[in-house]
Formats: structure tokens, C-alpha cells, sequence
């Protein structure tokens, strides 16, 4: 199961729940104050190396005869 981070709205505690990805957007109580928490969205780092993903990055030299 993945893992969400939740933040209460009004203790500012931060959570990581492990919940199934049909409930990932139910409603979360704070564990420490039991008021409702908010679903916190992060990006995620991803690099790309190598030919092949798009024909505009990183072009290869071209060859002159």
C-alpha cells in the first residue's frame, strides 16, 4: 500500500498513513487532536538519462561527410 502525508489543519501535526489508493482521499483525523487533516501533495524527483525519451533534449551531434 502507498504511503500519504496528511497535516491537521489546526495543530499542524504531520502524519504518514498507509491506506489503499481508493481511499487515499477519504477524510483523516489528526492522531493528536482529531480534528480533520489535509492530504499533503509533493513532487517527485525524477531524472532522465540517456537517448530515446524526447527527440528536442539532449540532441546528439550531428555528422558531417
Amino acid at each position: 500500500m502507498p504511503n500519504y502525508e496528511y497535516r491537521c489543519m489546526m495543530c499542524n501535526e504531520a502524519m504518514v498513513l498507509s491506506r489503499k489508493i481508493e481511499e487515499r482521499d477519504d477524510q483523516v483525523k489528526c492522531v493528536a487532536c482529531g480534528n480533520p487533516a489535509q492530504r499533503i501533495y509533493n513532487s517527485v524527483n525524477a531524472v532522465f538519462k540517456g537517448g530515446g525519451f524526447y527527440s528536442t533534449d539532449n540532441p546528439s551531434p550531428k555528422k558531417t561527410r
